[in-house]
């Protein structure tokens, strides 16, 4: 069977686009909503909704991140993939302290961060 070269690098190509096609789609997602004024969204009374909303947002991000850096046979993916998520979330609190609208607090750093880790360590343990 003769194998066209040009289709195998297609095949390659396809899962490698999505992948970072997909970190790159939540990334602006996860930005727009932590950066929307957040006076039109419902307001929720569960304790502590919000920090429970980041940890699984960062959570989410960083196994992403990891399944994609996997596939590509990278080295150092849980660092990257960690250091990626939490400086993201760093940034856009960061970013929040300036909007008037928003408001920026440690405890969504907290959980930014722990939801960084969790997520990495989800992946690990998937992977073992």
């Amino acid at each position: 069977m003769i194998v066209n070269r040009a289709s195998l690098g297609f095949r390659k190509f396809v899962p490698y686009f999505f992948s970072w096609f997909t970190i790159y789609t939540y990334s602006l997602f996860i930005s727009f909503f932590s950066l929307f004024p957040s006076k039109n969204l419902p307001q929720i009374t569960f304790p502590f909704f919000d920090k429970i909303v980041h940890l699984l947002i960062y959570c989410l991000l960083s196994f992403i991140v990891v399944n994609t850096l996997r596939l590509q046979g990278k080295t150092r993916i849980y660092f990257f993939s960690f250091s990626y998520a939490f400086s993201l979330g760093l940034l856009l609190e960061f970013i929040q302290f300036f909007l008037p609208y928003r408001v920026f607090e440690l405890g969504d750093i907290f959980f930014n961060f722990l939801g960084s880790i969790l997520g990495c360590f989800l992946r690990f343990s998937k992977h073992k």
